[in-house]
C-alpha cells in the first residue's frame, strides 16, 4: 500500500492543478477554484506524509531494454533521504496557497494551478531512484520552467537571465552524464548506493552548477514578476531537486586532496551570498542569496561526506526560507514563528538542524572560519528580515486570521517531522549533546547577533556598490562577452562569404588552396 501513496500523491496534485481553473472558468468564483486548490495541495501533503510511515520504498516505472544500452530502468525511491524534501515540497505548495488569502493582489487561480503542477513535478525528480531518473526529472524541470518563464516574461534582459539558467543548469546534467560515463568505464555501473570515490567530484560539481555555488553565478538575480507564492514554489522547486541528490553524493563526498580547495570556494560564494543577504532591501530582493548560501553550506557538508548534516542544512533553506518568504503579513504573534524558525536553523539540540553542527567537525581546515562567518551572517539576515514591517491583517475578516497562520503553522511543524524522519533532529552517538556538539550552535547564534547589531549601526552597503557586485557574480558579463564574440565571427563569417561569392571568389579560392597545398607539401601536418 505504501508504495502506491507518491505516485497516488503527484496524480492528486496534477489532476487538482486542472481542476482548479477549470473551476473558475465555469463558475466565475475565485472561492470555489481556491478551495479546489487547497483540498487538492492539503490531499497531497497527507498523502507524502503518509508514505513516511514505512520507509524505504522503492517503486519500478518502466523497465528499459537492452541492458547493454542503459543497466538499470527509471525507478522512485522513498526513503529518509527524498522523504524530507517531497515533504517540503508539499507543505511549501499548502503553504503557498493558505497564506494568499492575505494578499489579494496573488489571488489568482492560474497561480495556484501553477504551484500544484510544480510541485508535483518537483515530487517526480525528488523521487529519483538512480541517475537515469534524475536526469529525466532535471530535463522535465528546466524545460518546464524555461517554457514557462519565457511565455511569462516579456523583458529582453530578462528572457536572457532565464537563458543562461537554463544553460547552467543543462551543464550540470552534462556533468552528471560524464560521471556516468566514467563509471562505466570502470565497469560500474552508476548507483545512488555504488558511487566510485574518485567520481563524486563530478557529481558533486553537476549540482554545484545547477545551484549557482561552483562556479560563482546568482540564478535569478533579477527577481521576475512572481512574488511571494508561485515566485517561492517556483524557486524552491528546482533547488529541492538538486539538494537531494547532493545529499546521497555526500555518502562518499570526495577524495581527500580535493577537501580544501573546494571548501575554500564554497566558503567564498557563502561569504558573498551571506553578505549580499543581509544588505538586500528586503527577504524577497535577497531571496537567490538565501538559496545560494544555505545551497554552499549543505554542499560544503557533501564535500566532507557529511550526510546528515547536508540533509539537515537542505531542509532549513526550504523550511525556514518558505516561511520568511511566505510571511507578508506580520504582527508580534506571527513574528515567533520566525524567531523560531531561526531557533530551529542555527543548529541547537533538539531542532531539525542539529546535526548542521557536524560541519565544524574535526579535522577543520583554515577555510572552515569562511563557513562560520557565512552561516552568522545568513543567520543575521533572516532576523534582519523577518523584524521589518510588513502587511497588516487588521481590517481582513477573521477567517483570513484563522487561515494565514495556519500555512505558517503548517511549515513549523512539517520541518521537526521531516528533521524527525530523516534523523538530522536526532542526536547521534558520534555527536550526542556535550560541549563539542553545543558550541556551533551557539557560537553561530551570538555571532549572527554581533552582526546583527553592527549591521543596524553602520551605514548601509550603497546601491551602487551591491549592483555591481551582483552583476560581477551573476556572470551577466561574461554571456555579454559571449554574445561579442558571437557576434564578431559572425561578421568575419559574413565578410569571407562576400569575398567569396564576388567576382574574385575563384581566384581567392585558388590562393587558399595553393597555400594549402604549399603547408602540407612541408609537412605541416607531421612536423617534419
Amino acid at each position: 500500500m505504501a508504495s502506491y501513496l507518491p505516485p497516488v500523491s503527484i496524480l492528486v496534485l496534477v489532476f487538482f492543478s486542472i481542476l482548479t481553473p477549470s473551476v473558475y472558468l465555469a463558475r466565475r468564483s475565485l472561492a470555489l477554484s481556491w478551495v479546489s486548490a487547497v483540498l487538492g495541495a492539503l490531499l497531497g501533503w497527507i498523502l507524502i506524509l503518509s508514505a513516511g510511515i514505512n520507509l524505504p520504498v522503492s517503486i519500478p516505472l518502466i523497465s528499459w531494454s537492452p541492458k547493454d544500452l542503459l543497466p538499470y530502468s527509471p525507478v522512485w525511491l522513498v526513503d529518509r533521504v527524498s522523504w524530507p524534501f517531497a515533504l517540503g515540497l508539499a507543505t511549501l505548495s499548502l503553504a503557498v496557497i493558505l497564506t494568499d488569502v492575505a494578499r489579494e493582489f496573488e489571488v489568482e487561480s492560474s497561480s495556484w494551478a501553477g504551484s500544484l503542477a510544480l510541485t508535483a513535478l518537483g515530487l517526480a525528480t525528488v523521487f529519483a531512484g538512480n541517475p537515469v531518473s534524475l536526469l529525466l526529472g532535471w530535463a522535465a524541470l528546466d524545460i518546464a520552467e524555461l517554457v514557462f518563464l519565457l511565455g511569462y516574461l516579456r523583458g529582453m534582459e530578462e528572457r536572457r537571465q532565464v537563458v543562461a539558467v537554463f544553460s547552467a543548469r543543462v551543464g550540470g546534467i552534462f556533468l552528471l552524464l560524464y560521471g556516468q560515463i566514467l563509471a562505466v568505464a570502470k565497469g560500474i555501473p552508476l548507483r545512488f548506493d555504488q558511487i566510485p570515490p574518485d567520481i563524486g567530484i563530478f557529481l558533486l560539481l553537476a549540482t554545484s552548477l545547477r545551484l549557482g555555488v561552483i562556479p560563482l553565478h546568482i540564478p535569478f538575480w533579477r527577481v521576475p514578476p512572481l512574488r511571494r507564492g508561485i515566485g517561492t514554489i517556483s524557486r524552491m522547486v528546482p533547488v529541492a531537486g538538486s539538494l537531494v541528490f547532493l545529499v546521497r553524493v555526500a555518502t562518499v563526498g570526495v577524495l581527500p586532496g580535493q577537501v580544501s580547495i573546494l571548501i575554500l570556494l564554497i566558503g567564498l560564494a557563502a561569504i558573498y551570498a551571506g553578505f549580499m543577504w543581509l544588505n538586500a532591501a528586503n527577504e524577497l530582493e535577497g531571496r537567490p542569496y538565501w538559496i545560494l548560501g544555505m545551497a554552499a553550506l549543505s554542499l560544503a557538508a557533501a564535500v566532507r561526506g557529511q550526510l546528515l548534516s547536508c540533509l539537515a542544512l537542505g531542509i532549513a533553506l526550504m523550511f525556514s526560507g518558505g516561511m520568511l518568504f511566505l510571511l507578508s503579513a506580520r504582527n508580534k504573534l506571527l513574528i515567533v514563528f520566525t524567531y523560531m524558525s531561526v531557533l530551529s536553523t542555527a543548529g541547537l539540540p533538539f531542532t531539525p538542524s542539529f546535526l548542521a553542527g557536524q560541519l565544524y567537525s574535526l579535522p577543520l581546515s583554515p577555510w572552515h572560519i569562511l563557513l562560520f562567518i557565512a552561516q552568522a551572517l545568513l543567520l543575521a539576515g533572516y532576523i534582519r528580515h523577518s523584524r521589518r514591517p510588513g502587511d497588516t491583517l487588521g481590517r481582513a475578516e477573521r477567517w483570513v486570521w484563522v487561515i494565514y497562520p495556519s500555512g505558517l503553522i503548517f511549515l513549523l511543524v512539517a520541518y521537526y517531522l521531516a528533521g524527525w524522519v530523516g534523523g538530522s533532529l536526532t542526536p547521534r552517538t558520534d555527536w550526542g549533546i556535550g560541549i563539542g556538539s553545543l558550541l556551533p550552535g551557539v557560537l553561530v547564534m551570538g555571532f549572527s547577533i554581533l552582526l546583527l547589531s553592527w549591521a543596524q549601526r553602520s551605514p548601509q552597503l550603497p546601491l551602487s556598490l551591491r549592483i555591481f557586485l551582483r552583476n560581477l557574480f551573476s556572470l551577466s558579463w561574461f554571456y555579454v562577452l559571449l554574445d561579442w564574440v558571437f557576434r564578431t565571427v559572425g561578421q568575419v563569417i559574413s565578410f569571407i562569404t562576400l569575398v567569396l561569392e564576388g567576382e574574385g571568389g575563384v581566384l581567392w579560392a585558388l590562393l587558399l588552396l595553393t597555400l594549402l597545398v604549399a603547408f602540407l607539401s612541408r609537412g605541416g601536418l607531421v612536423g617534419g
